[in-house]
């Protein structure tokens, strides 16, 4: 994590989420899943966010989707989106924030 002077903030995560930890729901009969991650800590208190990039990593085909700050201003929420519900997956999640921290 960066802090700037000029009040902004970069904060860079990296976690993994366990499959069997996740509750996966299907959209339609699509065969594409979805299933919500929360509290991914950023390791600061933001108090704006102007930009969160997030995206997920497994050995299927997988996407981040709808990523946001929870209401503590200290974690990012969000969705793995994958094809097939495949829970012996784990998913590797990357989140990128900037914002500002004063």
């Amino acid at each position: 994590m960066k802090k700037y002077e000029n009040g902004w903030f970069e904060a860079y995560v990296k976690t993994a989420v366990v499959g069997e930890d996740l509750t996966f729901n299907q959209i339609g009969t699509s065969g594409i899943y979805y299933a919500r991650v929360t509290n991914v800590g950023i390791g600061i208190t933001a108090t704006e966010v102007f930009d969160i990039e997030y995206t997920t990593r497994n050995t299927g085909i997988t996407w981040g989707a709808s990523p946001s700050m929870n209401a503590n201003m200290q974690a990012v929420d969000g969705y793995i989106v994958q094809y097939g519900a495949d829970k012996t997956r784990n998913t590797d999640i990357r989140v990128h924030v900037t914002g500002k921290w004063k």
